[in-house]
């Protein structure tokens, strides 16, 4: 996917949220509305501070120092595929405890949880998935703001579902108050239903240790020597 797809997707999704607003500040009245409006406003910011931050980029150098850190104590062998380099195995005692995937497009090797981006083209740290509502990567740096702009939509929809709820339903006719009425009663429960689904989903790969992308991609057989 190109960039400019990419930018019209993320542009999308902030239209989405324009219209959530609007939607919503339409009917929502009082102290509830100020909070409706300043959870919006984070919204906003995080999706513009997740789409322009570094998800967690590996470079030679900074891929040198994850295994600096992690492996200080340990000897590698590297392992070749055709007389080229398909990765290495970290190894103590003779004992292999852990092995790495070489990355030819970025000329290193892989840390555990590390995968390359096709769309962006580089290797990121802990790559959870790419975002193309966000236009970035999700991975180690930003994680946790994407599961806080998950959380405070959770939020916000609650609000817009629980407020119509509350108000008087009226007659299904086809006058623009009844019109109005459902259609907003409609998109907040699909709203709602969708992001609690996905927030529901990261949070239950969080308490079982996974990345989405290590759910969700079959396992690859290791290379042998």
């Amino acid at each position: 996917m190109n960039a400019v797809g990419m930018d019209k997707r993320a542009g999308f999704s902030i239209l989405i949220e324009l219209l959530g607003t609007f939607l919503g500040t339409s009917f929502i009245e009082g102290r509830t509305l100020y909070i409706f409006i300043a959870l919006s406003v984070i919204t906003f910011l995080l999706i513009i501070i997740i789409g322009r931050m570094d998800p967690g980029t590996l470079s030679r150098r900074n891929s040198n120092y994850y295994n600096s850190v992690l492996f200080k104590d340990y000897t590698y062998r590297v392992i070749q595929d055709n007389k080229a380099i398909a990765g290495r195995s970290f190894e103590k005692k003779g004992v292999q405890l852990h092995s790495e995937v070489f990355c030819k497009t970025c000329g290193i090797f892989r840390p555990s949880g590390t995968s390359h981006c096709r769309e962006c083209n580089q290797c990121i740290a802990v790559m959870d998935h790419h975002c193309v509502w966000l236009s970035n990567c999700i991975g180690e740096v930003n994680y946790p703001y994407f599961m806080n702009l998950l959380s405070i939509e959770c939020l916000r929809g609650l609000i817009l579902v629980v407020y119509r709820c509350m108000q008087p339903f009226p007659e299904f006719t086809f006058t623009q108050k009844s019109i109005c009425f459902y259609i907003t009663l409609l998109w907040s429960f699909m709203l709602t239903a969708f992001i609690s689904a996905l927030f529901g989903y990261f949070m239950w790969l969080n308490l079982k240790g996974y990345t989405s992308r290590a759910y969700c991609k079959p396992k690859k057989v290791q290379c042998k020597d």
